[in-house]
């Protein structure tokens, strides 16, 4: 039975006053009655009316019932079964699943099951709780094991329970998350841990690592660094290639020496097509391995062109001129063609030709056009911007606002105007583009806080508008005060992208910054991620369709994401998007479902490992779209076999912090009664209080109504006025 508890939030004294007066004034109303009713009528119309003052009273003091509930709760005990991979291991010829499966099932675990409540959960990335039914749809395709976020997830669900201990059935190989001893430590509960496996090495060769770039230039070498382990086979003459698509583009012959467990494999490619290469890297095979899954790993790489062209401008000789000069020669994949205009208008070393400006990939114009630039020269520039070409503008003090009319309409801002007030700026880059790549560059160059660090420039007030497709990189603060003026601004449309630096005197950034460290190459990288991003090729593809990783773990899920665009690139969504998958001589099919803005996204499980090669199709009403293809691999090398050996000490620690024990998986024997004779193994007792906020509740206005409507009719039943 409840025991119920009224509480209200006015003090009492005064509550107990109110009623009273309620009391006094319903009976005062009654003393006399018009016509004259006998006294016990009139005791009774009273009582009705005093019954809903007091009601109302009590409401408007704010009464809380409180219900209290008591419950026995037997001491609960949850049994953590590992569902990785790594449990399909083979030790002395018994896989460690079986073992796991005999342990569940022994009669040990039963008798636990006497004196407590069993709570079974397999685990690898996270936790999967049930019935004993649990035990038995163990599949051990869990591509990592993440004991964390598991006794997190199991803390969560057991919050209101009577948890007192916890089985551990595991080989304490971790594959994700953080160490679990600091996990184990705030649950607070003992962890018996089952130790499943072999501490012994068993004989294997993994491949742990391959270290390269994702982008590379065709024609370029790229190094490959491969790092090898071994188990056993010591004096063995092993074969690692390198191969894409079935050719071996490198090949190296590996002792295993003995003292010598891990070997760092130089190798390297030269791709000379560009595009994205996938490319796999193999050891040999050897006899009786534990397991041949981890002998294969796949890669993939971007190739761009070898070259990017880039003809600079300069409205005139100058120091911004010559350290962009120098700064984009310092990127081997840039080749560069330099026109400098005189004080006429003509250039030194000649006119940029047609040719010239047509076979570039971008242009670079530093402080042009001047007041004397030809209107000839600026025609030509446009029409190779008309073809696509991207375009990076820096201003100086002698840019010409109104020369700038021809070169508008590629532009992220068309320009009125300059002020004749030379400004002192730094440069604030707004929060939402710090992850912009050409605001965060590379490592060395001090990435996006080296912005906060950069010695002023100089500008001038610019007036006009910027464009729909405008992106504000960075905006001016001149003495320490936000400006509200953009200082790099972008562009970037399906035809071609713009940047627009409206600042001057960025060779300050190179000379003093020279001795601050990580600073050195922040110009470099800035002009060299520039031209990347100017180069780029834009993707004007109808239909865009690719896996959301190159390479996926074997037994995840593999997932795409999908654009559909009309004509004009404006988004479609009503497409119906069906991708074909062929693999290991075998067809899949999935489709892709709409999430809105023209995008879509699907998924397809259970893909074998492998390579794969996917076309999409879309179509609208039955009408085709477009078409597209790619690849993708799913790996065979995966985390839970770079570790074969169970980790005993770790499962040893987490018993010892947790106050629990540790047993192999074939002495088990004496769980049951170690964790039936654990102190504190008992019910406990669990109070439950539910609260009621009677004031918020509309029966207690409902009942007032029906009391003040007995009322009235009483009394005109009587005929009272």
């Amino acid at each position: 039975m409840p025991e119920p508890t009224l509480s209200f939030s006015s003090q009492t004294i005064v509550i107990f006053v109110a009623v009273v007066a309620a009391l006094v004034l319903a009976g005062y109303c009654y003393r006399h009655s018009i016509p004259p009713l006998p006294a016990r009528y009139r005791v009774f119309l009273a009582s009705v009316r005093a019954v809903a003052l007091v009601i109302l009273i009590l409401l408007i003091a704010e009464p809380i019932l409180s219900l209290a509930f008591k419950e026995e709760q037997r001491p609960l005990v949850a049994v953590l079964a590992d569902d990785s991979r790594s449990m399909i291991i083979e030790d002395g010829g018994i896989s460690r699943a079986s073992r796991q499966r005999s342990i569940l099932h022994s009669q040990g675990m039963q008798e636990i099951g006497d004196d407590a409540a069993l709570l079974f959960g397999a685990f690898s990335n996270r936790l999967r709780t049930g019935s004993a039914s649990v035990a038995d749809s163990l599949l051990h395709e869990g591509t990592q094991t993440n004991l964390e976020a598991t006794l997190a997830d199991l803390e969560r669900q057991t919050a209101d329970r009577n948890l007192r201990a916890i089985v551990l059935l595991s080989d304490g190989n971790i594959t994700a998350g953080a160490t679990p001893l600091l996990a184990v430590e705030k649950l607070g509960v003992p962890v018996f841990a089952v130790g499943i496996g072999d501490t012994l090495e068993r004989s294997d060769l993994i491949i742990r690592k391959v270290v390269t770039n994702s982008v590379t230039y065709a024609g370029n070498r790229l190094p490959v660094h491969v790092t090898l382990r071994r188990a056993g086979y010591e004096g063995r003459r092993i074969e690692v290639t390198l191969s894409e698509r079935g050719r071996v583009l490198d090949r190296q012959f590996v002792m295993l020496s003995g003292g010598q467990t891990e070997y760092l494999v130089p190798m390297s490619i030269t791709p000379s097509e560009e595009g994205t290469h996938q490319y796999a890297v193999e050891i040999s095979r050897l006899p009786d391995e534990t397991s041949i899954m981890n002998n294969r790993s796949t890669f993939y790489t971007k190739v761009l062109r070898s070259k990017m062209k880039v003809v600079l401008i300069s409205g005139g000789p100058s120091a911004d001129y010559a350290y962009v000069k120098r700064g984009l020669e310092t990127d081997t994949n840039i080749r560069i063609s330099y026109f400098t205009e005189r004080g006429d208008g003509s250039f030194d070393p000649g006119i940029p030709t047609t040719d010239q400006l047509n076979d570039a990939d971008c242009l670079v114009l530093i402080g042009f056009p001047t007041r004397a630039s030809r209107h000839d020269g600026l025609s030509a520039i446009s029409q190779t911007l008309q073809m696509g070409k991207g375009l990076l503008l820096i201003a100086s003090r002698t840019l010409d606002a109104q020369k700038l009319t021809p070169l508008d309409s590629y532009l992220p801002m068309a320009i009125e105007g300059f002020g004749s007030d030379e400004l002192i700026t730094t440069i604030l880059v707004p929060e939402h583009q710090r992850n912009n790549p050409l605001i965060r560059l590379q490592p060395g160059s001090g990435g996006v806080n080296a912005w906060l660090d950069l010695p002023p420039i100089f500008t001038r007030r610019t007036t006009g508008t910027l464009k729909s497709e405008a992106g504000i990189l960075g905006v001016k603060r001149v003495q320490g005060v936000l400006a509200g003026e953009p200082i790099i601004v972008t562009r970037s449309t399906p035809q071609q992208k713009t940047i627009l630096f409206l600042g001057y005197g960025i060779w300050r950034w190179k000379m003093m910054t020279a001795e601050t460290p990580g600073h050195p190459g922040f110009l470099e990288q800035f002009l060299s991620q520039s031209i990347r991003w100017l180069t780029a090729r834009m993707d004007d593809r109808p239909v865009r369709v690719e896996p959301v990783a190159d390479v996926f773990v074997g037994g995840d899920p593999v997932e795409f994401s999908g654009q559909v665009y009309d004509p004009t690139m404006i988004p479609i969504e009503s497409a119906e998007i069906r991708v074909h998958i062929t693999g290991n001589a075998q067809r899949y099919d999935v489709s892709l479902l709409p999430i809105g803005k023209g995008q879509y996204e699907g998924m397809i499980d259970g893909l074998p490992p492998g390579d794969y090669r996917f076309t999409a199709s879309a179509m609208v009403d039955g009408i085709s779209i477009g078409d597209d293809a790619g690849t993708f691999s799913v790996g065979g090398a995966e985390a839970e076999f770079i570790e074969t050996r169970m980790n005993k000490e770790l499962l040893q620690q987490i018993a010892f912090r947790s106050g629990g024990n540790y047993y192999d998986g074939t002495e088990s024997e004496s769980l049951a009664g170690d964790i039936r004779r654990m102190a504190g193994f008992e019910p406990r007792e669990r109070r439950m209080t539910f609260r009621y906020h009677l004031w918020t509740k509309p029966w207690p206005y409902i009942l007032i109504v029906l009391v003040l409507s007995l009322e009235w009719t009483l009394r005109k039943r009587s005929g009272m006025i």
